[in-house]
């Protein structure tokens, strides 16, 4: 929860940067929206707003600046799109698996949300120490708060069935 709330922080901050009168701020705000990959609900109405408002301010409007805006737009529908096609699918069809899976993962949580602090403060090192780039690092916060989000339990089960199986698994 601490590390979303951080992601949140931050992707306030690159909004706040991107709304900014002085126009090197803006554009390092907005160079910062563009490499975000996984958007979450609680800020996408803020993110919206944001961009709305910033569309129309003389600083965006040059064809690179609307075609980024663009691309963030587009990555959070991607993202809000998949987030609501994930949530109809677990409420649709909630198979043994998921049910099962989802009773064990409840009891194992507690332990696997200190496993993954531990990682997470090991990559904050890796990077201080410059032994993992920037863009790696970010790949790695985000397969942890992805595997905070719950369901990694099933996800585990279906790949090791699958792997079991021969067949390569769906991502």
């Amino acid at each position: 929860m601490a590390r979303a709330a951080a992601g949140g922080v931050a992707l306030a901050a690159a909004g706040a940067r991107l709304n900014h009168p002085d126009p090197a701020v803006a554009r390092q705000g907005l160079r910062e929206l563009a490499a975000v990959q996984d958007f979450g609900q609680l800020g996408e109405q803020w993110l919206r707003e944001t961009i709305a408002t910033v569309r129309h301010q003389p600083i965006a409007q040059t064809e690179q600046f609307q075609a980024e805006l663009l691309l963030i737009e587009s990555r959070l529908d991607q993202a809000m799109t998949a987030i609501k096609m994930n949530l109809h699918s677990r409420i649709d069809r909630p198979g043994v698996l998921s049910r099962l899976a989802g009773a064990i993962e409840a009891f194992l949580d507690a332990g696997d949300a200190v496993s993954r602090r531990k990682v997470a403060d090991q990559i904050y090192r890796d990077l201080v120490t410059e032994r993992i780039s920037h863009p790696r690092a970010t790949l790695e916060l985000q397969a942890l708060m992805q595997r905070q989000k719950g369901g990694w339990l099933e996800n585990n089960l279906r790949a090791w069935w699958a792997t079991l199986r021969g067949v390569t698994p769906a991502p």
